[in-house]
């Protein structure tokens, strides 16, 4: 029996649908968990990636805290907003519990690391887990062992799915850093995104979670690429090759291509990112595959990144993630699928 066959046992014992317990999978082999070591020839390294984007706009997307710049460790409290429509501040208010999680790269993935080597997967771990692991993380991983993480959370996930059902979330920082505590409940999350990485980089590894059987694949991408200079007919055709290669790899699978985000910042004109929405838009009607306009939840009176819903002009606030949070919520309910969230016409779509 593989190491991974192995994975399947306890997570089968939990039963299957919505019932799910903490405990999801046996302990791997500890000689997977042998971390690469850097290739600095990579073009997929961290040093080749920050390199492209410091040569072409100002970066804020890099492998550091997203959260917090200062403190080591965060308070952060959440709760769910009354309704999407219209997006004010006080949708979101304060939640009785306060727990604490991490807020940097090194945290985060030192949780991570620390849940598969205990059998278990971090989105079905409580936010401040294995605290006295990733409270002393010092060393800052690399994009390649960030990568050896996703594929070895995607091998465990295909051994111990069963007959659970299962969402995966695909993309860069913006999905890395959305609070695994607020997604959907009932089914498997897997999230394979990686901070820093444009579309080209996220091709090359979609064969990661091959092995699995997602009912949903929710898609975000494009935004590094926009920082990194790429033209929009390469953001485009690397849209529809993803898309492409994950019909050909999950037939059964529901595609979900959300939209780009407005942003606050001055090199990245949202009139470029909603002509780019249009043509993913049009991408999803011509694929099969479904849009999920999330840029207009998230403008301002300007069209630009409500000012509330964000750090730092392009990651999200802890109120953007709600508005988020909301948008999944109700696309996973069948009976709310009418308020606008399937592909749309969008200003722009054609030219540009």
């Amino acid at each position: 029996m593989s190491h991974y066959s192995l994975l399947a046992l306890s997570l089968l014992a939990q039963g299957t649908g919505s019932n799910l317990g903490d405990g999801l999978l046996t302990v791997l082999p500890m000689d997977e968990f042998v971390p690469p070591v850097s290739d600095a020839s990579s073009d997929l390294s961290l040093a080749r990636i920050v390199e492209e984007v410091l040569d072409t706009l100002p970066t804020v997307d890099d492998f550091q805290p997203q959260f917090s710049q200062s403190n080591r460790v965060a308070q952060w409290s959440l709760d769910r907003p009354a309704s999407l429509r219209p997006v004010t501040p006080q949708t979101v208010t304060s939640a009785a519990a306060v727990e604490w999680r991490p807020v940097s790269g090194k945290q985060l993935y030192q949780q991570r690391l620390a849940a598969l080597k205990a059998g278990k997967i971090y989105t079905r771990l409580s936010v401040n887990s294995f605290a006295d692991r990733w409270t002393k993380a010092i060393e800052q991983p690399t994009h390649q062992q960030w990568q050896w993480l996703l594929e070895l959370e995607a091998k465990a996930i295909a051994s111990g799915q069963g007959k659970n059902r299962l969402n995966v979330l695909v993309g860069d920082s913006l999905s890395v850093w959305f609070p695994h505590d607020q997604l959907p409940p009932g089914k498997l999350w897997l999230n394979q995104s990686v901070s820093g990485e444009a579309t080209r980089h996220i091709l090359q590894r979609l064969h990661f979670f091959n092995s699995t059987q997602p009912d949903r694949i929710f898609v975000l991408a494009g935004i590094n690429d926009l920082r990194q200079g790429v033209s929009n007919q390469v953001i485009i055709q690397n849209w529809r090759t993803i898309v492409e290669t994950l019909r050909h790899k999950h037939p059964n699978s529901e595609i979900i291509l959300q939209s780009l985000l407005p942003t606050r910042l001055e090199a990245i004109g949202n009139g470029r990112i909603r002509y780019l929405n249009g043509q993913l838009a049009a991408i999803a009607h011509q694929e099969g595959a479904t849009y999920l306009d999330l840029y207009s939840q998230f403008t301002d009176d300007q069209g630009n990144l409500d000012r509330n819903l964000t750090t730092d002009g392009i990651h999200l606030s802890r109120q953007g993630y709600s508005i988020w949070q909301q948008a999944l919520h109700e696309y996973e309910n069948p009976q709310l699928l009418d308020r606008g969230y399937h592909a749309i016409e969008i200003e722009g779509a054609i030219g540009g």
